[in-house]
């Protein structure tokens, strides 16, 4: 965890593990039409930036970024790294976590292991799969083509995934 905090933090999965966890069954929505429920066990963004210190006033946005890529891009270009931008208030809501379990099993890489992003309130593009930093910024502006996420940059979602 790094970015607008006061003490910028590397976790092995074991420590993220030992810190306090919760399970919440949730129904996953895909914007093809597609859902499924499933139990997930993590811990929550909230308690995991806590780590990492105070977070400067002017970071109001949180990006995720995956250790994958983007599995092709609209305008033909090469594809990039997978993220997705959340507003801070929405990271820190309690079922918003970083998982390491599903259905009471560790998760396996198709389903993000070995850390994949549960927003709960919002549509699967943006919980990412393979997390591998999580960072904390001013705007989501600032990164990508400054649309949001991945999925925002290529044209074929909104910034808000708000179900």
């Amino acid at each position: 965890m790094d970015g607008l905090v006061s003490r910028p933090t590397s976790l092995s999965l074991a420590e993220l593990q030992a810190l306090p966890s919760q399970s919440q069954i949730t129904m996953h929505t895909c914007m093809q039409g597609w859902t499924g429920i499933a139990k997930w066990t993590g811990v929550r963004v909230s308690d995991l930036l806590a780590q990492a210190g105070q977070i400067d006033p002017e970071g109001q946005w949180v990006m995720f970024e995956s250790f994958g890529k983007a599995q092709h891009m609209h305008d033909g270009r090469p594809v990039e790294p997978y993220y997705t931008c959340l507003p801070l208030s929405l990271a820190l809501e309690e079922d918003t976590i970083l998982t390491w379990g599903r259905n009471d099993a560790p998760l396996s890489p198709m389903f993000g292991a070995p850390l994949r992003l549960r927003c709960e309130s919002g549509h699967g593009y943006k919980m990412v799969k393979w997390v591998r930093s999580v960072t904390v910024i001013r705007d989501y502006c600032e990164v990508g083509d400054g649309m949001g996420g991945t999925r925002e940059d290529s044209g074929y979602q909104d910034v808000d995934a708000r179900i």
